[in-house]
């Protein structure tokens, strides 16, 4: 069977003012990018316009670029299509998905030299570093699937025109085309919806506290789950219009083929950014099995950071270098960290804990060293760490790959330093390490029970012998962050 002859030619104005619907798409695209990123915003539509595109890099200019082309390249196709009846329209579905496929190989781009710029940074500062440099990689995906959902729109309104004064088989194209070109715009407007959603998300948890990331994560991940519906409907939908359309063309057999073929051709844009956000995954997934690992002590609690200084047998070393600390050293180091800290928070007499964390067959020996340079170095306690795994997140797939990162996975309870003639005042009790257990007037510790508020004593201060050990050092801490309190650690005179 044959096509039917090429339908008579319509007024030329009509397909000239179709022609002109692609260029509609640059301020449409211009717009919903606009809205997506001044969503929360506080410098005003052109600030934050600018910031984004600061933020996008090079590959701003490159999906402008192609969307411009796109627009040229589209304009002539709905010339001869509206003109002419033509099925060389349909191409625009495909093409058009191309700005989105710039604007994931942006996206691809930013993520891997971020991995690979945050592999010899500290492991501490990895998951906040990924998170943020996300938030800014996901800006060019943004602006992809903006102008993709611009130029569609647009193209749509084209096809509008032509079914005014096309009859036939020309009308019939035009409808199903227009048709799809409006529901990939909505996919891809809904699409970017959810990507707005998801750069707020990683700019959230890349500046709160590590501790509730994973809270976060799961209430981002909920929220980003209501798209899937909508989502899902507008994929029914294209291949109900796709299918319909395919039927009531069938006495045009070239055109009944490539009406679902370039129909679902307009989805080679959101599967692209799908392949970008699988690769962006892969790369951030492979930064967590970089890390060192002590196989540390696991108890509960939680850490802002990574401890520096681990004790593994009698040695005490250098975490992330995975370096033996010499006592001379560590003295120096120490002192140079506590410093550090003060100066940064302009006070001298701040409050330094050092992070240590706590290897399962550390020796007393590695501890008391450990704590006599502390002591020396002025710091005012220490923050005993391990690792604590805690569950899986069930995050969306967009996260799935930093997901790892960004979970807590160090715990810590705190130890005050004191010197063994500190006071202790109505807020405190003094206790003695016997055995394994912390014994206070005559009772363990473990068996205390909470005190009122109105008499609240918030110290416990202990006299213990070089020889404890840390893991006994870290369930006292435990058993009195428990019980509401603190444990301070009470020093010989000889480790001034």
């Amino acid at each position: 069977m044959t096509d039917p002859a090429p339908t008579e030619k319509r007024p030329t104005g009509v397909a000239i003012t179709a022609a002109l619907t692609p260029f509609m798409g640059g301020p449409v695209a211009f717009a919903l990018f606009a809205f997506v990123i001044a969503r929360g915003g506080e410098m005003g539509l052109f600030g934050n316009l600018a910031q984004a595109w600061a933020e996008g890099g090079w590959f701003m200019y490159a999906v402008l670029l192609t969307g411009g082309v796109v627009a040229m390249v589209s304009a002539a196709f709905m010339f001869f299509g509206v003109q002419r009846g033509s099925g060389v329209l349909l191409a625009n579905a495909p093409l058009g998905a191309l700005i989105t496929v710039v604007g994931a190989l942006g996206f691809m781009t930013g993520m891997s030299g971020a991995a690979a710029a945050v592999v010899h940074a500290s492991a501490a500062d990895r998951a906040t570093i990924m998170a943020a440099a996300t938030a800014e990689a996901l800006t060019t995906s943004a602006f992809g699937m903006a102008g993709t959902a611009g130029l569609l729109a647009s193209l749509a309104l084209g096809c509008l025109f032509g079914v005014v004064v096309q009859t036939g088989v020309a009308r019939k194209l035009l409808a199903f085309s227009g048709g799809t070109f409006l529901v990939l715009a909505m996919l891809s407007t809904v699409s970017l919806l959810r990507l707005s959603d998801l750069m707020g998300l990683f700019k959230a948890v890349a500046q709160v506290n590590p501790v509730d990331r994973g809270r976060i994560l799961e209430m981002g991940s909920d929220e980003l789950s209501r798209f899937n519906i909508p989502f899902l409907a507008l994929l029914v939908l294209l291949a109900a219009i796709v299918a319909g359309g395919a039927v009531a063309l069938k006495e045009a057999p070239r055109l009944a083929v490539l009406l679902p073929l370039l129909g679902f051709g307009g989805l080679v844009g959101l599967g692209a950014h799908a392949g970008a956000r699988a690769f962006a995954n892969q790369k951030t997934a492979t930064l967590g099995s970089t890390a060192r690992t002590f196989g540390l002590i696991d108890f509960k609690g939680y850490a802002g950071r990574d401890p520096q200084w681990c004790l593994k047998g009698a040695e005490v070393r250098d975490c992330e270098e995975d370096r033996v600390v010499e006592a001379g050293a560590l003295l120096d180091e120490t002192a140079s960290q506590v410093r550090s800290r003060r100066d940064y928070a302009y006070d001298e007499k701040a409050p330094v804990e050092l992070a240590v964390g706590i290897a399962p067959k550390a020796s007393a020996e590695a501890l008391w060293q450990f704590i006599d340079a502390a002591s020396r170095a002025r710091a005012t306690g220490l923050s005993l760490t391990g690792e604590h795994d805690g569950p899986s997140l069930k995050v969306a797939g967009e996260i799935g790959g930093l997901a790892p990162l960004l979970q807590v996975k160090w715990s810590a309870v705190p130890v005050g330093l004191l010197m063994d003639d500190a006071p202790c005042e109505q807020h405190c009790e003094v206790g003695t390490v016997k055995g394994d257990t912390l014994v206070v007037d005559g009772k363990a510790l473990s068996e205390l029970p909470m005190v009122d508020e109105s008499d609240l004593r918030d110290e416990v201060h202990v006299r213990a012998d070089p020889k404890l050990s840390p893991e006994l050092l870290t369930k006292l801490a435990r058993a009195a962050a428990g019980n509401g309190r603190k444990l301070m650690l009470l020093l010989p005179a000889t480790a001034d």
